[in-house]
């Protein structure tokens, strides 16, 4: 993969502000906003290797973010 994949400080610094609105073991429930970060940040749509990086930012399974990505209509998944 020859594309980096990190939020830039500024961007992870909005992320942890948004992760910490939720109670411990609850990071799941950031995911929607997060994707929206993210979504913005790399290009305006979401790569698998972009879902894998959120997924990892927010512990959970990758597919738990891909199912999320893929029902709403307002994340692309295409360029």
């Amino acid at each position: 993969m020859s594309e980096n994949i990190v939020f830039k400080p500024e961007t992870m610094e909005q992320v942890n502000k948004i992760i910490a609105r939720y109670p411990d073991g609850k990071q799941k429930s950031a995911l929607i906003p997060i994707l929206h970060v993210a979504q913005k940040e790399f290009g305006g749509w979401l790569s698998v290797p972009v879902m894998d990086y959120v997924a990892t930012v927010l512990s959970i399974k990758p597919i738990e973010v891909y199912e999320v990505a893929s029902f709403y209509t307002m994340f692309n998944m295409k360029p």
